[in-house]
């Protein structure tokens, strides 16, 4: 059975591809789906309405789960090329104005750069319009067809075979409305403002171009909280030069027709900066409005839904981009294991099964942190949510232990090896060399064991690997315990002790974790 999508042809000639799985969008959270999806050597072909990647800053937290999975796709040097500098990033800068004389500059979470206990690698600010062409690039590297779309047609049509298809459309998913399912707000915007005593409910986000950065050697942060030209503007810097976003609570008459103009934009501008003689190139502006959603369900038989098509988180602690991508890493390899056959039809329940519970917490702190608007930029740390979140599915074999109990699950992060939960980082030796433990993941299962002969044993691609170092202890298992790892690497089962038939118990956890059941 195949899904069937016709869509209007670019050139007006009629035309038909097929492919395994078609992905609507061409953002960060569809490229990334087909980066995922050609790591395996699925077929994919990504279709997006605009013809090219965006032009105007968009999302912009990048955390540090992301980055762990850039880094297992071979492109995280590339990425980093196009971030703020980490010694910029780490830092929140809080003051009347930009270049007022008291100021407040915080240091944030090592997450965003620098020496970070808990991963090899670490999250950064990298706008969405820097990252987007980064990521087209890789795709169309790996073989992922990328298909610009065009309403005006002379009504022929382009129609496209699929297998399966991701909705990566975002926000308005025409695919979520297609296939009816329902998104529901978790948030009112007016309720929140309400809260902060203000109407200002929309936002009006300025591209500008000023050469400060001489001016603010003392005070280089990646994102600026001024009260000017009202409480909760922001200003962050773009491309580590010259670019900056300035973005302005305002309220309905303030963005009425014809009242946001060239002149108004520099104004706001030199009034946040504070000073008005330095010269300002409005390059553009746009208004936008803050909400936070939830899909009733992530999929509906063969159409998924990922990314802002599945959850709107508010801006707040940079959450929408980071759990779209991990939306991304968990579908993609579930739907490469049932194309291939190593993996069964159930597997793909358990992408909601997980992922709506970890976007639900995202949606839900983003809101939280928005509701405080006097405290939530200084609680921007949130690794015990991006890291920390369990999964418990069908296809998760727990072993009877206990999930940690942070005093604070948004920022606290505990490492653990339980299974539902992400592998933990170790630095480790494996065939002489030094790397993370993080690193031997992505291609397949694999069991940290020291068990060689179970690798003929298999239902799934499986590799044995018994890396030396001090990891046994984090992972809680003895010498002869053994660790089955995801390909995404999360925990799917775990053996303290070497079980009594070490074959026998893989084959049956790996049934499960391929959504297959435990019957042998």
């Amino acid at each position: 059975m195949f899904a069937r999508v016709a869509w209007p042809a670019a050139d007006g000639a009629s035309e038909q591809q097929d492919t395994q799985v078609l992905v609507v969008g061409g953002g960060p959270v569809g490229l990334c789906t087909a980066l995922g999806l050609r790591r395996f050597g699925i077929n994919c072909i990504v279709v997006e309405r605009h013809p090219s990647t965006l032009d105007f800053p968009k999302g912009r937290g990048v955390l540090v789960r992301p980055f762990e999975i850039f880094r297992q796709w071979g492109i995280e040097g590339r990425v980093r090329e196009v971030c703020v500098p980490p010694e910029q990033a780490r830092h929140q800068f809080f003051g009347e104005t930009v270049l007022a004389d008291r100021f407040e500059r915080t240091t944030g979470s090592g997450s965003l750069g620098g020496e970070y206990p808990h991963s090899p690698t670490h999250g950064a600010v990298c706008s969405q319009e820097r990252l987007e062409p980064v990521l087209l690039r890789a795709a169309l590297d790996a073989g992922a067809v990328v298909a610009s779309l065009s309403d005006e047609t002379d009504g022929k049509e382009w129609t496209i075979d699929a297998r399966y298809i991701v909705g990566a459309d975002g926000a308005r998913s025409t695919v979520r409305e297609l296939v009816g399912i329902t998104v529901r707000d978790l948030a009112q915007v007016t309720a929140i403002a309400g809260r902060a005593g203000t109407d200002r409910v929309e936002t009006l986000s300025i591209l500008f171009a000023a050469d400060v950065r001489d001016r603010l050697a003392d005070r280089r942060a990646a994102m600026y909280w001024v009260d000017r030209p009202h409480p909760g503007t922001t200003m962050v810097i773009v491309d580590a030069a010259n670019r900056w976003l300035l973005m302005v609570p305002c309220s309905p008459a303030e963005l009425a027709a014809g009242a946001v103009t060239e002149h108004t934009c520099r104004a706001l501008v030199r009034q946040s900066l504070g000073d008005e003689g330095i010269e300002i190139e409005v390059l553009g502006w746009r208004r936008w409005r803050f909400g936070a959603a939830l899909a009733d369900h992530n999929c509906s038989g063969r159409v998924f839904l990922a990314g802002d098509a599945a959850h709107l988180t508010t801006p707040a602690g940079g959450l929408g981009m980071t759990t779209g991508i991990a939306d991304a890493h968990n579908l993609a390899w579930k739907l490469a294991a049932v194309l291939q056959g190593w993996g069964s039809p159930p597997l793909l329940d358990s992408y909601e099964e997980e992922r709506r519970p970890a976007a639900r917490r995202s949606v839900e702190t983003s809101v939280e942190m928005l509701s405080l608007p006097a405290d939530w930029p200084r609680r921007l740390i949130s690794d015990g949510l991006v890291l920390g979140h369990p999964y418990g599915s069908s296809v998760i074999v727990l072993d009877g232990t206990e999930a940690p109990q942070p005093a604070d699950p948004v920022r606290d992060f505990v490492p653990t090896a339980r299974p539902g939960q992400r592998a933990p980082h170790a630095w480790v030796q494996l065939n002489a060399e030094r790397v993370s433990i993080l690193d031997l993941f992505g291609d397949g299962f694999v069991l940290l064991a020291d068990v060689p002969e179970l690798a003929t044993t298999t239902v799934a691609p499986l590799r044995v690997l018994n890396p030396s170092g001090d990891w046994r202890a984090l992972y809680g298992i003895s010498d002869a315990g053994m660790v089955l790892v995801r390909p995404d690497g999360y925990v799917a089962a775990r053996w303290a002790t070497k079980p009594d038939d070490p074959a026998k118990s893989l084959d049956r956890a790996l049934r499960i974790a391929t959504g297959s059941g435990p019957d042998l």
